[in-house]
């Protein structure tokens, strides 16, 4: 219990330093505010989590995304669904996406997610058991993005692409010429995976931004991106508060409109 509570504590100061890194304070009720987050949400701990403790926490502007069939499996629809539904009940004006990873999973997606879900996320990543057409050749990468995006308007749903960011400064990837600014003309926003820059150090998390900024360039006008953060000393990607708040303040630095803030409940 107590270490609930402690982990609790930091969830309040992460979100609470996010606020003011978006110029705002935590109040009830809370104003609008530019700088907006994106919530994962994995399994019921932290949707319970979600629609409670971090409540007070949370703007309008905030999105949620439920995740199911990530690393491994197929996507578990029904509960997605209800997450969605609870979800829609605690956070009415929110935007609520479903995301997921493997061609198969993104079709299913498509097909039985409720109405309530207004995009499907295509998370790109190597090494999923799920996701046997993930490949680093760029040209094999944007047909894959395309798939997506193709069965995702089958079912009425746009796509958001949630891609691996290693190819972004990683020497061993760069010969695979990875151009995020083609990956944003296939999709209607990108959610791009950057956490391991942020464990590394906000000056490598900023390095990645700049060049995420460079790659997307004018199109972000017609493709919004935003990073990722994971918040979680113990988890392979993720960072301590202190960090995490530092990389918060190089996004709020560069006028991109959020992350992807992802807390291991």
């Amino acid at each position: 219990m107590k270490r609930l509570r402690r982990q609790l504590g930091r969830l309040a100061a992460i979100f609470s330093a996010a606020l003011l890194l978006g110029g705002c304070r935590v109040a009830e009720p809370p104003p609008v505010r530019a700088f907006s987050l994106v919530i994962p949400v994995y399994d019921e701990r932290g949707l319970r989590e979600t629609v409670t403790t971090l409540r007070p926490h949370l703007r309008p502007d905030d999105r949620f995304m439920v995740v199911s069939g990530n690393t491994t499996g197929v996507i578990d629809t029904a509960w997605l669904n209800r997450a969605a539904l609870t979800l829609r009940a605690a956070y009415p004006d929110a935007a609520i996406y479903a995301a997921t990873s493997g061609l198969e999973n993104v079709a299913v997606a498509a097909r039985e997610a409720d109405p309530v879900v207004e995009a499907v996320v295509y998370i790109y990543e190597p090494n999923f058991p799920n996701q046997p057409e993930f490949s680093w050749e760029f040209d094999a990468t944007l047909e894959r993005f395309a798939e997506a995006k193709a069965q995702a308007g089958a079912g009425g749903f746009r796509t958001i692409g949630k891609p691996t960011g290693r190819p972004l400064l990683q020497e061993n990837l760069l010969e695979y010429g990875w151009n995020y600014g083609a990956l944003a003309a296939e999709v209607g926003e990108l959610f791009v995976q950057t956490q391991t820059y942020c464990k590394e150090s906000p000056a490598a998390f900023a390095a990645a931004l700049d060049t995420l900024t460079a790659q997307v360039g004018s199109r972000a006008a017609l493709t919004p991106w935003i990073p990722q953060i994971t918040v979680d000393p113990n988890a392979p990607n993720g960072t301590s508060l202190a960090q995490a708040t530092a990389c918060l303040r190089e996004v709020r630095q560069r006028n991109l409109p959020g992350a992807v803030l992802v807390i291991i409940f």
